[in-house]
């Protein structure tokens, strides 16, 4: 999901930027672009920035309520923290997330004063993140686990590994590829799995995939 909506969001942002440069400098170009007399440009910024802000907050709400799901536990027959690395990856990538978009809000809030809107929605985000690496990334929110359908590893977002369709799954450089009928492939790193849990959660998962249907390889056992 978070990877649908950054791709979105940069869609958005490469053609935001060029126009937020030919406001700043007042130029014109394309037979359009007036400067700052560009029409509606009031607008235009606000509607481009009420969308970013709508797709920030949805990815935001979205990493916030997957740390919650573990709260039901009867839901799950198995649950286990992250590892220290694989929560340390996290934060980086936060970090240089919350460094991009703080670069964004003062480009905004430098170039012009029509593009507030975008400075103030792209703050919030940066801070949204650095907010989120000091409260949720530990190995008391992050975690993985095992419901009768599927697999659920909640980190930067909530990402599920749905057992149906599965045709078969094996493993390689330290990831388990999950392979399904419809010739999509899915992985995930072992080491997002505490390694005090990962036997256990391998014993869980093996008996949670229909063997009869699919296939395991038994390098599975050696993670």
């Amino acid at each position: 999901m978070s990877k649908g909506i950054n791709i979105l969001l940069s869609f958005i942002l490469l053609p935001t930027l060029f126009l937020a440069l030919m406001v700043g400098f007042d130029l014109n170009a394309l037979g359009i672009i007036e400067g700052v007399d560009t029409p509606y440009i009031h607008e235009i910024f606000g509607g481009i920035g009420i969308l970013a802000g709508v797709l920030l907050f949805w990815r935001a709400f979205r990493r916030w309520s997957a740390l919650y799901i573990f709260q039901s536990k009867e839901k799950f027959v198995w649950i286990g923290a992250s590892t220290p690395s694989h929560i340390g990856r996290v934060r980086l990538y936060l970090l240089l997330e919350a460094m991009f978009f703080g670069f964004l809000s003062l480009f905004f809030f430098w170039i012009s004063a029509l593009t507030a809107v975008l400075a103030f929605v792209f703050l919030a985000t940066a801070l949204e993140a650095i907010v989120f690496i000091f409260l949720r990334c530990n190995t008391r929110y992050m975690r993985a686990g095992i419901i009768k359908n599927g697999l659920v590893i909640a980190d930067r977002d909530l990402t599920f590994y749905y057992f149906s369709g599965l045709k078969s799954v094996s493993t390689q450089n330290g990831s388990i590829y999950l392979e399904y009928k419809n010739d999509l492939c899915l992985s995930f790193p072992v080491h997002a799995i505490n390694q005090e849990d990962r036997k256990d959660f391998l014993n869980h998962f093996i008996q949670a995939v229909d063997k009869k249907r699919v296939f395991v390889s038994e390098k599975l056992k050696e993670l």
